[in-house]
C-alpha cells in the first residue's frame, strides 16, 4: 500500500550519501524548515547532513518544507542548473555518483556563482566549496573547466565498493562537471 509513496522530506531524512535529492538541494542553496511541538527553525541543506545516515533532526522533529529561492544572484543574466546520476542501470536507484550544479554567469559570460555537489563520494552529500571558490571571476570557457577537472579529481576521497572504484569516482566527478559544461555552453 504504501508502494510509490516515497516523499521529499523521507529522501532528505534518511541522509543517505546517495541520495538523489541532496545534491540537488545543495546546488540551489536550499533551507530545510524543520518543526517540532516547541516550535519551528529554519537550517542550511548544507549543515542538515552530519554524519553517515546522522542529521540535524532533534527528537520529535520533522522536516514540513524545503525553501527554495526564487531569484538568480544579482547581477547575474544567466543561470545554468542540471543534476546527473550515474548507476549501474538505467533502472537501479542506487546511485555510483550524482552530481548537481548551478552556475551564474554575467553578461561577459564570467563566473560569478558556482554550486557544485555531489553524493556518492563520501559519508555525506556534498559540495565542491574549494573548487566553486576558485571558479567566480573565471570566464564559463573549456580552459576554466579543465582546470576544474584537474581540481576535482583531487577534492574527495571516495570508497571502492561493489558499485565502483574510488579512482572511477573521482573520474566521474570530473567528468560530469564538463558534461555540465558542453550541454551548457557559453552563448
Amino acid at each position: 500500500q504504501i508502494r510509490n509513496r516515497a516523499t521529499i522530506g523521507g529522501n532528505i531524512a534518511t541522509a543517505s550519501p546517495i541520495g538523489d535529492l541532496a545534491p540537488v538541494l545543495l546546488s540551489l542553496d536550499a533551507q530545510i524548515r524543520l518543526a517540532s511541538l516547541t516550535g519551528e527553525r529554519i537550517i542550511a541543506i548544507a549543515e542538515f547532513f552530519q554524519g553517515y545516515r546522522q542529521t540535524q533532526l532533534q527528537p520529535q522533529e520533522v522536516i514540513i518544507s524545503i525553501i527554495m529561492p526564487k531569484t538568480i544572484t544579482q547581477n547575474a543574466v544567466t543561470r545554468f542548473s542540471q543534476s546527473y546520476k550515474v548507476g549501474k542501470r538505467g533502472t537501479d536507484d542506487i546511485s555510483i555518483v550524482s552530481a548537481a550544479f548551478t552556475i551564474d554567469l554575467d553578461t561577459n559570460n564570467t563566473i560569478i556563482y558556482a554550486r557544485l555537489a555531489y553524493g556518492g563520494v563520501a559519508a555525506i552529500p556534498l559540495r565542491a566549496i574549494e573548487i566553486e571558490g576558485m571558479l567566480i571571476g573565471k570566464p564559463w570557457n573549456l580552459a576554466t573547466i579543465q582546470q576544474a577537472k584537474i581540481m576535482l579529481k583531487n577534492v574527495f576521497n571516495p570508497l571502492t565498493d561493489l558499485r565502483g572504484s574510488a579512482s572511477y569516482r573521482k573520474r566521474l566527478v570530473a567528468n560530469l562537471f564538463e558534461k555540465f559544461f558542453l550541454e551548457f555552453p557559453p552563448r
